[in-house]
């Protein structure tokens, strides 16, 4: 766990993944980056190491930091070995995951932090993808772009009622390998 000299949480590492669910925000770290943290409500990771049980959920206590696992958790949702995750800009209860079998989920978290899922789809991919940054929400929240561990990008459109997604036509690239997206304004940034 690496916090800041204040003490409070700046980022939670499990395997490859992690991510910060914020009252009044989100971060996302993978890959050596240093977010900029808000108090948070929850932390929400996907375990890559477990085929169950693999989402985990935790109550981040504001002014120490100190993290409670929430009753429940690590919850079985659908997922197997997870393999990336986002929170909705505009919606911060909703949360979007993904495993290495090529299934995107979209999570909704309740009050007290259990995921429930408000729709699974199948990329039509099986090796989805490895990091964290291969999903990516718009600014809008109406989109997201998923990759693929080959050449492709998948946009799913995001249903602003339910956070449900319906899968779009993939992009074919022209680079080997998609394994990070993000996206700024109308561009979509692929690596």
């Amino acid at each position: 766990m690496k916090t800041r000299g204040d003490g409070r949480l700046a980022a939670v590492c499990l395997g490859i993944l992690c991510l910060v669910l914020l009252t009044a925000g989100l971060v996302a770290c993978g890959n050596g980056s240093r977010p900029t943290i808000h108090p948070p409500k929850f932390l929400v990771a996907l375990d890559d190491t477990s085929s169950t049980d693999n989402v985990n959920v935790f109550s981040v206590d504001p002014a120490t930091g100190v993290l409670t696992a929430v009753t429940g958790s690590p919850f079985t949702t659908g997922l197997s070995n997870g393999s990336g995750v986002v929170v909705h800009p505009k919606h911060g209860n909703w949360v979007f995951a993904a495993d290495w079998s090529g299934n995107v989920q979209a999570l909704v978290l309740g009050t007290d932090g259990t995921p429930a899922v408000a729709s699974t789809a199948a990329s039509g991919y099986g090796d989805f993808g490895w990091v964290s940054s291969g999903l990516a929400v718009t600014a809008d929240g109406k989109y997201l772009y998923t990759t693929t561990d080959g050449t492709d990008v998948v946009p799913w459109s995001i249903n602003q009622s339910t956070g449900a997604l319906t899968k779009g036509t993939p992009y074919t690239t022209p680079l080997n390998y998609t394994y990070g997206v993000a996206v700024s304004g109308n561009f979509l940034y692929v690596n």
